[in-house]
């Protein structure tokens, strides 16, 4: 006696659901042998259950239908393990791909927590090592649109590193005429592919914390304190946000760490 299965019994059979058995009758993937013209309903035979099997069963491993369909119209068992191979290299890729995002992620969280216990406004001059950097300049007039454009483009590049995050990068900004900001270059420390150096120097530094808008008070606040210690600014501004929307939902939360280098004035 012929085995066979209704739609229903099949998916249910499988535990998947009749609509998703119909649409792959609809893409040709696995169609029943017959079809009742007068009722519309759809048998499978006993046979079929292991077509399906194998379907499913590459589903799992990640493979899309289309993939599965073209695997299915294989008749050489080479090329089917061809295609298995492809496979394996696609997962060993996604796996890869897991465990940069998984380290990123770990070293964003712990940077995040250390920022948060950082005291706002502290200031105080330190010495820094030498910094390699992969840096770009931003175009004249050194405006808030062109450090953003130049900040995406460095982001996107395939020069940096692959897990770098936005509190990496430091901007480089400078007074105008009129007491503006420009912005001037965007570097992100690396560990090779450098095409920039920040050398090892002291550097004065204060933790802003509020919106971007008020950073030139806190600037402020820094050279009166550079002054008062003896000491004057011999290069640009550097911009690091710490928090930012990314970890907090105020502006006036915002956390930033300013730096510029800096040298004992001989008395």
């Amino acid at each position: 006696m012929k085995i066979r299965f209704m739609a229903g019994e099949m998916a249910q059979l499988h535990r998947i659901s009749k609509q998703t058995l119909i649409y792959y009758d609809k893409i040709g993937l696995i169609r029943p042998r017959e079809v009742d013209p007068e009722t519309g309903y759809r048998y499978y035979d006993l046979d079929q259950c292991e077509d399906l099997d194998v379907i499913l069963f590459l589903k799992g491993l990640g493979m899309k239908l289309k993939e599965i369909k073209a695997y299915r119209n294989q008749t050489s068992s080479r090329a089917r393990i061809s295609l298995l191979e492809s496979q394996e290299r696609t997962i060993r890729r996604k796996l890869d791909q897991i465990h940069r995002i998984q380290r990123r992620l770990a070293s964003m969280v712990g940077s995040l927590k250390s920022n948060l216990e950082i005291k706002p406004f502290e200031k105080g001059i330190k010495w820094i090592e030498d910094r390699l950097l992969y840096s770009n300049k931003i175009m004249a007039p050194h405006d808030l649109y062109g450090m953003e454009v130049c900040f995406k483009e460095m982001f996107r590049s395939a020069r940096v590193d692959s897990d770098a995050d936005i509190h990496d990068f430091v901007v480089y900004v400078e007074e105008g005429p009129k007491g503006e900001e420009l912005f001037k270059k965007v570097a992100l420390p690396v560990t090779d592919r450098a095409n920039d150096i920040l050398r090892a120097g002291h550097f004065a530094y204060i933790f802003h914390k509020g919106p971007y808008e008020a950073l030139g008070e806190s600037r402020r606040m820094l050279d009166a304190f550079i002054k008062s210690s003896g000491h004057c600014i011999t290069g640009p501004y550097l911009e690091r946000v710490l928090l930012s929307g990314l970890a907090v939902s105020n502006e006036k939360d915002y956390l930033l760490e300013i730096q510029v280098p800096v040298e004992k004035i001989d008395a």
